[in-house]
């Protein structure tokens, strides 16, 4: 749990950002949470949908949206900082503009950024696929129960992605790597761009775990080793876990 001693985030502007690692996946966030209290929800938002960032469904730069993460200064929403412009940019949904990306960690920092949204949006910390809308899970729900510890992520255990062009995949963890300064874990599920930033999760008997976010792909010329990501207790680390 996050204490007034965590560290914190700032962006250009001073504004501080703490994640509240404590919280996060305790319950999903509705209109009685951050920036959405007491708005008309025009937008549902859930982990996996696809953002943009020059006009609604606007493909190119186009990537997936990720965890829902509580901060001292409200709700954002995660996915992979090398989406985008700079910090202030507007970030679409399918239909309209829907966020403001508030602040990023690039390399040699990782591969993150947090994204404020609107007053007229409802996130949900429920997992789906961008393409299909099917979710997993018990039940089919995508109910975001808990996270998965980094260490239980090791070779053999099996992983799932949303993202927006190739959907939901599935795949077993094959090894480590340095991603921009981090470290991170390949695996052989399939991706392509456009999915950065999408939830890696895994379904258990209890609900959907948190994992990590997808960030992209490795290759050794020429040749596709495995799918990049970042576990869940790096990302909330580096966002001022305490």
């Amino acid at each position: 749990m996050a204490t007034s001693g965590a560290p914190a985030v700032a962006n250009g502007t001073g504004q501080e950002y703490h994640s509240q690692a404590g919280d996060v996946f305790a319950q999903e966030p509705s209109e009685d949470a951050g920036s959405a209290k007491g708005a008309r929800a025009t937008y549902g938002y859930l982990v996996g949908d696809p953002i943009y960032f020059n006009s609604p469904g606007y493909n190119p730069g186009s990537c997936t949206a990720s965890w829902i993460v509580s901060g001292y200064s409200g709700w954002f929403i995660l996915s992979a900082a090398h989406c985008g412009g700079g910090v202030g940019s507007t970030v679409y949904g399918t239909g309209s503009a829907f966020g403001t990306i508030a602040a990023k960690k690039s390399s040699p920092n990782g591969d993150s950024m947090f994204f404020s949204y609107y007053s007229n949006v409802i996130p949900y910390q429920i997992v789906v696929d961008p393409r299909t809308g099917a979710r997993p899970g018990p039940g089919g729900t995508g109910r975001v129960t808990g996270t998965m510890p980094t260490s239980s992520q090791y070779s053999g255990v099996l992983v799932g992605k949303m993202g927006k062009t190739t959907g939901w995949t599935e795949g077993r963890i094959t090894g480590t790597t340095s991603w921009k300064g981090v470290r991170a874990f390949v695996t052989n599920y399939w991706s392509s761009g456009g999915d950065s930033g999408g939830p890696v999760w895994q379904a258990t008997s209890a609900g959907v775990k948190a994992v990590g976010m997808h960030v992209g792909s490795i290759s050794i010329s020429g040749i596709r080793i495995g799918a990049v990501y970042i576990p869940i207790d790096t990302l909330l680390s580096q966002w001022g876990r305490g």
